[in-house]
């Protein structure tokens, strides 16, 4: 068939399906991912009446190379940016998670999130750090997760809202499960959102990605993770396979999709490494690294100049001017496989470049993050 179905809709469901199996890249799941897409372009009238599901389309187009202006003959955009209120808010049902699904929709197609939508969403950060489902209510992985990756999208965001990620921060790391995961009504979900949260801003996830491998099913599928709910769950396979793909929301939406291609030079005996500072106003340069033990000596192998702070990479050849790490600006950093006489999509990595040994004939990116540093 051309979509999934469930109690909460098969339009949602069917989009949360497209993202993973765009977060994959495998290019045998073209064929289901277009006929899917297919589907929603032609629901996309109906669906997309409230600004949360036009946000969520938006994703769906910028992960599969589509065009959010103009997609099942509307522009999801425009939407998007008529469901920000007066005051900040966004969307019918205001709150962190649908803030930080708009804000990724919008900077995905290129606007800027509204300084509003910043405020509004740092106003309703808890004390304790992290947010909940509303301001006053207990921090919870879900509504935490979509701002952080809301946040994340925000241009040049202000010290408060760099206060309020570093609160979060902590707050996860304290919140976690000894077996690596996030409590919540669905902790394969919670704990899937998040985690990839926390992996777009630069921090490994391998315990969480332990703790879904090892509920899922020999079929692949994976449960809620709830008390007592052991059958296969659409959405938390859905949402698992962003984070197990290395991806977020965010990184659907603004991260590179194809390998870049290079003419010169033409032949490696080791790894290539891209090197893309376009962000910053520098240039995409792909050198060859011949040594590549981790992905780190393969950086300065293939001839890059990285300074680092607090133990990650803050400049590579001399950009940006400033060398410093924050949750919302870093260099990340991706990988992409051969696949025949090209590459694979790039993947953000689970692991920092000093726990990775990429593959003869791999590549591997350096560039900035989403914010796009500047």
């Amino acid at each position: 068939g051309d979509h999934l179905t469930s109690e909460f809709g098969d339009e949602s469901i069917t989009a949360d399906a497209v993202l993973a199996l765009a977060a994959a890249g495998r290019p045998g799941d073209a064929a289901a991912i277009d006929s899917m897409l297919g589907y929603l372009a032609g629901r996309t009238a109906g669906y997309a009446s409230s600004p949360e599901a036009a946000a969520k389309l938006a994703l769906v187009a910028l992960a599969t190379g589509g065009d959010p202006r103009s997609f099942g003959g509307t522009d999801l955009v425009a939407a998007v940016s008529a469901g920000v209120q007066s005051d900040g808010s966004f969307g019918a049902f205001p709150g962190p998670y649908a803030s930080g699904l708009g804000m990724i929709a919008l900077a995905g197609s290129g606007e800027q999130v509204p300084a509003a939508m910043t405020d509004w969403l740092v106003a309703r950060a808890e004390p304790t750090g992290g947010w909940g489902y509303d301001q006053g209510q207990p921090a919870d992985a879900d509504s935490t997760a979509m701002a952080l990756l809301g946040l994340a999208a925000v241009a040049q965001p202000s010290a408060e809202a760099s206060a309020a990620v570093a609160a979060a921060l902590e707050w996860a790391d304290s919140a976690r499960q000894p077996d690596g995961s996030w409590p919540g009504f669905a902790p394969v979900n919670s704990t899937a959102l998040l985690a990839s949260a926390l992996q777009q801003a630069g921090v490994d996830q391998p315990g969480p990605g332990a703790y879904l491998t090892g509920l899922q099913a020999t079929d692949g599928s994976l449960p809620t993770g709830a008390a007592g709910a052991d059958a296969a769950d659409l959405l938390a396979t859905a949402q698992a396979t962003l984070l197990l793909s290395g991806h977020s929301y965010l990184s659907l939406a603004t991260g590179p999709k194809p390998a870049p291609a290079t003419t010169e030079p033409t032949e490696c005996s080791g790894v290539w490494v891209v090197v893309d500072a376009s962000a910053l106003g520098g240039d995409v340069v792909t050198s060859c690294a011949p040594a590549h033990a981790t992905g780190a000596e393969a950086l300065a192998s293939a001839g890059f100049d990285a300074e680092r702070a607090s133990g990650m990479v803050c400049r590579i050849a001399g950009l940006p001017q400033r060398c410093e790490v924050a949750a919302t600006a870093y260099w990340s950093y991706w990988q992409a496989s051969p696949e025949g006489d090209e590459y694979g999509p790039w993947g953000y990595a689970t692991l920092g470049p000093d726990s990775t040994a990429p593959a003869g004939g791999a590549a591997g990116s350096r560039r900035t993050g989403p914010c796009r540093r500047t």
